[in-house]
């Protein structure tokens, strides 16, 4: 069972600075003010990246539009899944580095672009195509089980395999929660609000549909 998120003193507005404290016991707790000893700033952008933090222009903001439905459609990903992790791992940033190297939109490691044909990761339409073939590999290896999917495509494969399931670290449970929210909510996109979204229960088997007119559905119902 995943440790949950406690969110507190949150409202519907765009929130202008969040805290994050872990207690001992794995649980995340998420609030506007900074409350006990302990809280740190939790940014949209993790800290720590390199380059300059910035939101993409509103052309790029189009050609990213463009290349997520492009890439979407042709591996059969859902194209809010991709936005959502595009919104979690770089904040739409293209040029975003993170500390242990990951580059770009979808925050692709170097052994990951190779892996897909990226030569350059910072082209955000080559970063996209590799994020997207990298999204459709983990959903066909665990079977659109988005939990594992997604801790796989923050934490690796082989943690995922280590711990049987979703591993056990704040970061990666964190993670997960502000994809599904931001997958949950796209008109959150690119409002600045931040992801607040409280996922108490384990998500039972995620299953794919694809109507006639080749929309992708997901959802925990079976139909």
């Amino acid at each position: 069972m995943l440790p949950l998120v406690s969110i507190l003193c949150l409202n519907s507005l765009a929130v202008a600075k969040m805290f994050k404290y872990v207690s001992s016991s794995g649980i995340i707790h998420l609030s506007n003010v900074p409350g006990t000893e302990g809280y740190q700033a939790w940014e949209e952008v993790p800290e720590g990246y390199k380059g300059r933090r910035r939101k993409a222009s509103v052309k790029e903001k189009d050609e990213i539009t463009k290349a997520v439905e492009l890439a979407a459609r042709r591996y059969g990903v859902n194209s809010n899944l991709v936005k959502a992790v595009i919104k979690t791992e770089s904040n739409f940033n293209p040029q975003a580095i993170s500390p242990k190297g990951a580059m770009g939109l979808m925050q692709l490691m170097p052994e990951t672009a190779k892996q897909y044909g990226v030569e350059n990761p910072f082209n955000l339409w080559e970063n996209i195509q590799g994020g997207v073939q990298h999204l459709d590999y983990l959903l066909s290896k665990y079977d659109y089980n988005l939990e594992r999917v997604l801790a796989a495509y923050n934490a690796g494969k082989g943690q995922v395999e280590r711990y049987n399931g979703v591993p056990p670290f704040p970061e990666t449970i964190d993670y997960i929660n502000r994809v599904f929210y931001y997958y949950q909510n796209p008109r959150t996109l690119h409002s600045g609000q931040v992801a607040n979204h409280n996922r108490t229960k384990k998500a039972n088997k995620i299953f794919r549909y694809v109507s006639p007119n080749g929309v992708v559905l997901f959802t925990n119902v079976r139909q």
